[in-house]
C-alpha cells in the first residue's frame, strides 16, 4: 500500500484519544477486537458478523460510511484503495453523546 504511513499515522492519532481501528476484508473473518467483545459477551456476535459482512460487501470507492448499531455505537468505514481484496478501516465505536440511565434501561 503506498499510504502505509499515512494510514499508521491516522490509526496511532485514533487510539491516542481512545477510538479503536481494524481493518476488515471481504471473505475473511471480522476480527474479534472490532466492538472490544461486547457483541460476543451479549450474544449478539452472529448479528454483528452479518452487519459488518453486508457493509464490506456493498461499499463503493471514494465514500466515506457511518453507521450506528442497534446500541447506539457508531462507527466510520472507510474503504482502501489498492488492496487485493476489498478493504476497510473501521474506526470505532464511539458515542456522539452522553447516554442517560433511561436508555441504560430500555
Amino acid at each position: 500500500m503506498f499510504y502505509e504511513k499515512e494510514l499508521a499515522f491516522f490509526r496511532r492519532t485514533l487510539a491516542n484519544i481512545r477510538i479503536d481501528s481494524v481493518i476488515i476484508s471481504e471473505n475473511l473473518p471480522l476480527p474479534s477486537k472490532i466492538d472490544r467483545g461486547l457483541r460476543d459477551f451479549l450474544g449478539f456476535q452472529k448479528e454483528y458478523n452479518q452487519r459488518f459482512g453486508n457493509l464490506i460487501n456493498s461499499i463503493e470507492k471514494n465514500t466515506v460510511y457511518q453507521a450506528t448499531d442497534p446500541f447506539l455505537c457508531s462507527y466510520i468505514v472507510i474503504p482502501l484503495p489498492d488492496t487485493e481484496t476489498k478493504s476497510a478501516l473501521v474506526a470505532g465505536p464511539y458515542l456522539k453523546g452522553n447516554i442517560r440511565r433511561e436508555q441504560l434501561m430500555e
